[in-house]
Order: structure tokens, then sequence, then C-alpha cells
């Protein structure tokens, strides 16, 4: 495999996020919740029929660049992956870690409000709670829209306005705990669906993921604190698999994000779909 290379051309006005990439000493999540989180996604990706969509842009570089390579550990047989990041320092990082681990990827150091990127580029972009740290998603998802090509795919996790218990925790976390940056805006579904549409997408399947109940954080980290056995990581994940397993709509009542599929008109090659 060939090392991460790093394009894009950063912004001023990013130097926040490099201040939190500075200031990060870790993850946010234990391993076994990253672990999870990967595998939501994965798993959701696959049971879309997304696994292999070819050229894919993964529109956060946060997990890879604290060492977890995260999505980018399970690449599948895409034949090119892009990550993207507004933050230089977090690019910077993440480069180093995909490095070491020894992953192909593709840098972009990009401002999702101005991508770096060719228009009708990716037939998959995966965005994980990326753009809900930001007043207004209306223009990266035009910017989405114009850099996927016909027939493409953005699958859109944004913070859960349809889980009552989500922004409580969120917020109770931002007050109590170490904090590393502002978790500012919940969406629900139907929001989703709107902006999806007016930013040219057609709206499709939709869900939750990320199904862990408000306090088990908590729990959990004060049980990885005292060295609790391996066998109650294991419970807690099996229980949030079948919160997860519930049948519609409640997932979208139980996950952390709601997830969106934005379909761009048109239709693939078949070269695009191989």
């Amino acid at each position: 495999m060939g090392r991460p290379q790093m394009t894009g051309n950063p912004l001023p006005e990013n130097k926040y996020w490099d201040q939190v990439a500075d200031s990060v000493e870790g993850y946010y999540l234990l391993p076994v919740l990253a672990r999870y989180k990967t595998r939501e996604y994965l798993s959701l990706l696959q049971r879309w029929g997304l696994g292999n969509k070819g050229m894919v842009l993964y529109t956060d570089l946060y997990e890879a660049a604290l060492g977890d390579p995260g999505f980018f550990g399970e690449q599948g047989n895409s034949p090119e992956i892009f990550g993207l990041d507004i933050s230089p320092g977090i690019c910077r990082k993440s480069m180093a870690s995909l490095t070491e681990a020894g992953k192909n990827v593709r840098i972009v150091c990009s401002d999702a409000r101005s991508l770096a990127c060719q228009d009708k580029t990716f037939e998959l972009i995966v965005s994980p709670s990326t753009f809900d740290h930001f007043p207004d998603i209306g223009t990266p998802l035009r910017e989405c829209y114009r850099v996927l090509k016909p027939g493409g795919r953005l699958v859109l996790a944004l913070n859960s306005g349809c889980n009552p218990f989500f922004k409580l925790g969120v917020r109770l976390a931002e007050r109590f705990k170490k904090k590393e940056y502002q978790t500012d805006y919940f969406y629900r579904a139907g929001q989703i669906r709107s902006l999806l549409t007016k930013a040219g997408f057609v709206a499709g399947r939709q869900t939750g993921i990320m199904h862990v109940p408000l306090g088990a954080v908590t729990v959990m980290e004060w049980l990885a604190r005292h060295n609790a056995p391996a066998w109650t990581e294991r419970t807690f994940i099996r229980l949030f698999d079948l919160l997860g397993r519930l049948p519609r709509p409640w997932p979208l009542f139980t996950g952390w994000w709601v997830v969106i599929e934005g379909i761009k008109p048109g239709n693939l090659s078949g070269k695009d779909h191989q």
C-alpha cells in the first residue's frame, strides 16, 4: 500500500479546529465504544448495499488523528478512499497515524463548505456527525451534491433531535466532563430530509445508529477505571445491539445520530458499480 497523501487549501478561519486538535489528548470514547461506533457505520453501509462503492469520501479524520483508524481500518473493496477534515492539525496527525497503520488513504484538508475536489468525483460520501458543528449545513450539502457522481449516495449522520435523551446527555457531558468542543446542533429526521431535498438530493432510507442510553457511557467509564471484567463491556454492547434491532421507527428514538441517505439523481455507469 502507498502512503497517505494530503491535498487541499485550509482557510485561516479553521484555526479554531487546530486549537481543538492541539488540546485533545485522546479519543472521547472508550475503545470498546469506538469499535462499536465503527461497526455501526460499516454494518449500515452493508445493509444499504453501499459497502463497495468505488471512490469514497469520509468527512471526518478525528478518530484517525487519535490513533484509532476507525472507518479507515476496514476499507473493503473500495479502490480509493479519501478522508476530509477542516483542521490542518487533525490532517497531519491522521496522516501520521494512518501511515503507521499501513492504510492507503488520501487526505483532503478542506472546509466542507468549499471542498477542494472536482465535480462528480465520488460514488459515496459518508458524513459521520460532521456538519452538525456548524450553523449552516445547506452549503456543505450542496458541495457534497457537486462532488458526487450522478447516482451517487450521501450517507448523512447528524446529532439526533429524535432521541429525547441524547441532547440532555451531551449537555451534561459538556457541563461536568472535560469539554473538547461544543456539539451545537440537533436535527429531527424531517428536518434532514427537507435539507437534503433543498440541496438537490432525493431523500432515501433513514435510521438511527449508536444506541447508547443516557448514563451508560458514564457507567462504562467508571467500570473501566476500576478494571471491571471484560464481560461487562460485552454485556453493554449486546444491550446496545438489541436496542438497534427494535422495529422501525424505534431506532430513530434510541440512536445518538439520525442517518439519512441522500441520492443524487442519475445513474452510475456499470464501471462505477464494480
